[in-house]
């Protein structure tokens, strides 16, 4: 992501596989520190939470659920100045992954920041199923401490970790796990019996092998599935991002 002599962003996407947006990004956000951890999970678990119009992403028959804890810097909305109370904040993101007439895409289960006036107008304006949480982040230069405490009944969870990096940075093979599980530019919707498409636009995830100490996640509760196999972990440092607003898709489909 690049910037023309103008100051607007450049997106180039040799590596996007469908031809970005013509109009102009709604939202520009910078992450930092994200953790990808991912577990196998049956489909048949799943299933009970995606739309009907959506079918579950597979990567060699095997579906597969994330929670990924991040920091967000510099959000701002496009034509407006990034504002200190609203601009930096952590955040945590329940996912899966999905499909529709042939484009993967994420579909989050549920989302959960530090600012409440960000969570509020994200479920208001995008229809995106946030919450409002109480966040602790620190970061040191051995390891990064992080934790998320919801108390909403529909969303409650808490999750306590301390992870770090334990490779240098490298880009995923295309056709690998670690390739499908992160490069993903749409996010799906599902409100009030509508289907809408997000697209984002970022250049290829620069990952690191990742070590974790979760010491409490009850944010996958909802789902009922024990989820005892072993994780994959993965970290980025830094990554630039824009997003569109949403579109329906499809207005008719019933869940």
């Amino acid at each position: 992501m690049s910037k023309n002599n103008n100051g607007e962003i450049e997106m180039t996407a040799d590596h996007h596989p469908f031809p970005t947006s013509k109009k102009p990004w709604l939202l520009k956000q910078t992450w930092h520190d994200t953790l990808f951890i991912h577990w196998p999970v049956p489909t048949s678990t799943l299933q009970a939470f995606i739309p009907k119009s959506l079918q579950i992403d597979l990567f060699e028959n095997q579906a597969w659920i994330g929670v990924i804890p991040l920091m967000m810097n510099n959000s701002r909305i496009h034509y407006t100045p990034a504002l200190p109370l609203v601009s930096n904040f952590p955040g945590l993101n329940i996912r899966t992954y999905v499909m529709h007439n042939g484009k993967p895409g994420v579909y989050f289960l549920n989302l959960y920041a530090a600012s409440y006036l960000v969570a509020k107008c994200a479920h208001q304006f995008m229809h995106l199923p946030y919450f409002h949480a109480d966040f602790q982040f620190r970061k040191n230069a051995e390891k990064i401490s992080f934790s998320c405490q919801c108390k909403s009944e529909q969303g409650k969870g808490e999750f306590v970790a301390n992870y770090y990096p334990i490779s240098k940075p490298t880009y995923a093979k295309s056709g690998s796990l670690e390739y499908w599980l992160t490069e993903r530019y749409y996010t799906y919707i599902h409100h009030a019996k509508q289907l809408y498409q997000l697209e984002i636009f970022h250049h290829p995830w620069l990952l690191q092998k990742a070590e974790a100490e979760i010491r409490k996640n009850t944010m996958l509760d909802f789902t009922k599935h024990n989820f005892n196999t072993e994780s994959i972990l993965q970290y980025a440092a830094h990554q630039k991002t824009v997003m569109w607003g949403i579109e329906k898709i499809n207005p008719t489909f019933q869940k």
